[in-house]
């Protein structure tokens, strides 16, 4: 990680949006060594009505997001998406190896968890978990910005806290932190083999398929 503080707003005046359901695959990120950093993206000219208002998408160090999966996304019969077929993050930083009109624009984020992640590698975990519950996890990865649909809000709370408390339905919920163990699989892929409980008080290094 670069130790010097990061930038405060990286800005993009002509940033190409993606198919809002249909993404093209992602080159390789460089090692973030070799860019900057920055805490805040503020995109203009791509207007997303429904997150900044006309014109604008601002993303912050610290939004929770949902994301493009890697598939598809699931649909509705009126035809919305449905919520929990996306991904779930917090961004942790912004990334950027040169500033030009086409730059691409890299996102670290640390990965929230939905049950049907945790199925095959962590399955007593996910068989105890709602169905629109999302598990913290340490483990981060680089994310291409255009990946990013939305700032989604996420109700964050402990076992202890939530005991005797009514689940929240509306938004996606939180309860867990886990430690996840990152294997590389026989196609080169970064994937979680294993994971823990991270108790609330614990703090421990980040498991991390960002290139450094």
């Amino acid at each position: 990680m670069p130790m010097s503080p990061p930038k405060s707003t990286i800005h993009s005046d002509n940033f190409p949006p993606c198919h809002p359901h249909c993404l093209q695959p992602m080159e390789w990120p460089p090692p973030i060594s070799l860019m900057r950093q920055y805490s805040r993206f503020d995109l203009s000219h791509g207007p997303r009505p429904s997150i900044d208002g006309p014109g604008t998408r601002i993303f912050s160090a610290g939004d929770s997001v949902a994301i493009h999966p890697e598939g598809s996304l699931e649909f509705h019969s009126t035809g919305d998406p449905i919520l929990m077929s996306y991904w779930f993050a917090t961004i942790k930083s912004f990334y950027v190896q040169d500033l030009h009109p086409g730059m691409t624009i890299w996102a670290e984020v640390e990965w929230l968890y939905r049950r049907s992640n945790l199925l095959p590698f962590c399955p007593s975990l996910a068989h105890t978990i709602a169905e629109n519950e999302l598990v913290r996890s340490d483990h981060s990865s680089l994310i291409n910005v255009k990946c990013i649909e939305c700032i989604q809000p996420i109700h964050h709370t402990t076992p202890a806290c939530s005991r005797g408390s009514p689940i929240p339905t509306a938004i996606p919920f939180s309860r867990y932190s886990i430690h996840v163990d990152i294997m590389v699989n026989t196609e080169g892929t970064h994937v979680p083999s294993s994971a823990y409980l991270i108790p609330t008080r614990e703090r421990i290094p980040s498991s991390s398929s960002v290139p450094s």
